[in-house]
Formats: C-alpha cells, sequence, structure tokens
C-alpha cells in the first residue's frame, strides 16, 4: 500500500504540473484571442469598402474580357491555397480542414500551396502535389505574407497554368464554433452578394483600367482578412483546447486526492471503490491523452515536432 501512496503522491505533482502549462496557455490564447478579434473588428469596413469598389466597377465595365474575370479554358487544373496553423494543441482545427480540403482537391491533378506547417506532411504522406509553402506569420507580420502569397498566384495565373485559385480557410462564428469554408480567389467570382456602393463613383479614364490596377489589391486584401480570421479561429480553438485539458486536469487531481487522503485501514473496507475511482482516473488521462494527440500533426513520429 505505501508504494501504491508513493505514486499516488507523484501523480498528483505532475497533473498539477501539467495543469499550471495548460491554464498559462490558456491565459496566452484568450490574450491572443482578443487582440486578433480586435484587428479583425478593424479590418472588416475596410475590406467591405474595397470589394463595394470592385463589384462597382465590374457593373460598369464595356467588356467582360478582362483575364482575371474568366476562368482559364486552356488549363484544367485548380490551386488551392490551404491555411492551418504553425503551432499545434489547438484541439481539430487542422485535422477539420484537412478533411474538408480532402473532400474538394483531385490529388492527380490539383497543386496545393500550405500556410502553415502543421499539414504539410499530412498533405504529402496522401501524395498531393505541393507547389509552395508559406510559414504563418505573427498578427503583426500578416501584410508580408499575404502580399508573397498574392504575387505568386498573379503570376501563376497570368502564365495560364491554372483554371480558377481557391482559397480554404476557416469562418469565424463565435469563440467556440467555427468552420472550413472555400472562396475563390482568380478568376473573381460574381460580386453580386457583395455589399452595394450607395454612392455614385467616378471611374477615371475607363472602369476597364481602374479594375486592371484594383485587382492586385482587391487580390491582397481577400488574402489578409481570410488569413486574420482564419488565425482569430486558431487562438479560439487554442482557448477551448487548453480550457478543456485544465478542466480535465482539476477532476482527475480532485480524485487522486481524494485517494491519497483516505487512511489505508478505510481503504480495505471499501475495496470496491478505489477501483472505481482508478478506473475514472485511468479513463480521463486515456481521454486528454486522445485530446492532445487530436491537436498534433497526423504524423506522429515526424522528427522536429514542435508543440508550442
Amino acid at each position: 500500500m505505501a508504494m501504491n501512496l508513493e505514486q499516488t503522491k507523484a501523480r498528483i505533482k505532475s497533473v498539477a504540473s501539467t495543469k499550471k502549462i495548460t491554464k498559462a496557455m490558456e491565459l496566452v490564447a484568450t490574450a491572443k484571442l482578443k487582440t486578433a478579434k480586435n484587428i479583425n473588428a478593424q479590418v472588416s469596413p475596410f475590406r467591405d469598402e474595397v470589394f463595394e469598389i470592385m463589384s462597382y466597377c465590374m457593373m460598369n465595365l464595356d467588356d467582360n474580357t478582362n483575364i482575371y474575370l474568366n476562368e482559364n479554358t486552356n488549363s484544367d487544373k485548380s490551386l488551392f491555397i490551404i491555411i492551418n496553423s504553425t503551432l499545434g494543441l489547438c484541439g481539430g482545427y487542422n485535422i477539420n480542414m484537412q478533411k474538408f480540403a480532402s473532400s474538394l482537391i483531385n490529388k492527380d491533378k490539383d497543386d496545393l500551396i500550405i500556410v502553415g506547417n502543421k499539414s504539410i506532411s499530412y498533405f504529402n504522406n496522401q501524395n498531393y502535389h505541393i507547389a509552395k509553402t508559406f510559414e504563418l506569420p505573427s498578427l503583426s507580420l500578416k501584410e508580408t505574407i499575404s502580399k508573397q502569397i498574392m504575387n505568386y498566384i498573379i503570376h501563376e495565373f497570368d502564365l495560364g497554368k491554372y483554371k480558377s485559385i481557391q482559397l480554404l480557410s476557416t469562418k469565424f462564428v463565435n469563440s467556440l464554433t467555427f468552420v472550413p469554408q472555400i472562396t475563390q480567389i482568380l478568376p473573381i467570382a460574381n460580386t453580386s452578394n457583395a455589399p452595394k456602393m450607395t454612392r455614385e463613383l467616378l471611374l477615371e479614364p475607363s472602369a476597364d483600367e481602374v479594375l486592371t490596377n484594383l485587382i492586385p489589391f482587391y487580390v491582397n486584401t481577400a488574402l489578409k482578412t481570410l488569413l486574420l480570421e482564419s488565425m482569430l479561429c486558431e487562438q479560439a480553438s487554442r482557448r477551448t483546447a487548453m480550457e478543456t485539458i485544465t478542466q480535465m486536469n482539476y477532476k482527475k487531481n480532485y480524485f487522486l486526492s481524494l485517494i491519497n487522503h483516505v487512511k489505508p485501514r478505510l481503504l480495505k473496507k471499501l475495496p470496491k471503490y478505489l477501483p472505481q475511482l482508478m478506473r475514472i482516473s485511468k479513463e480521463e488521462e486515456h481521454e486528454k491523452e486522445n485530446f492532445i494527440w487530436s491537436s498534433m500533426p497526423s504524423s506522429r513520429t515526424s522528427s522536429g515536432c514542435s508543440f508550442w
């Protein structure tokens, strides 16, 4: 019995230590979530204004021959930009995106751009063709990465390599709900659902020329806002994951402490309760491990795996 009590005390210390780490990570994710929400709220009016101007230009075109408004009929493959995370421990955020992407992409002909490295090993193992990868930046460096992606995809589309360019990101519904979504970047889709202009614009020298010069700015704005929204979802998912694990550790510590404080002579009188408590503890340990593994890349044995 003494040996079992020593083991229980060691497990209590281990769980308490893990609980402190997950609680700290939860607080960090909460702070980052608040920052991401504020940035998204500031960017949204700017995005709507750019989309309104683009919609107005498209409605006033003399013709519809601009290459960025029509699919390239000389190619039958598409380019998919997939936004996931660089850091782990964010629940099912990356796994949900991997499943969503796998249901849409034809691995035999379509190409991928991966933003954030948590899904690179997954798509490589599934024999998808990855044309390019980008490291997911911090919130302060989002402008740099969006411009790099914009320059690359516009160049590839100009060459006629792809019939369309799609972006897979995560839509933020609320702090507990976020779902994968697909957005067509090029050719520019019908903007009939875009916000309507409440004022008339003077387009000089013509709507066609204004549109041609506006397209790179429009693409960059779309990429940046969708990137920001996905980063917001990542932080929300991570905060929820850390909160869940912390609560599980609180419960587990309670049962272990209860076992530790019951006197050995009483345990002999209650032989059926100790196995039950230990079984609950082991089940929660298994549940916690499964939750952590679900936050990691699909290849658990990959070298250089970083959790945080």
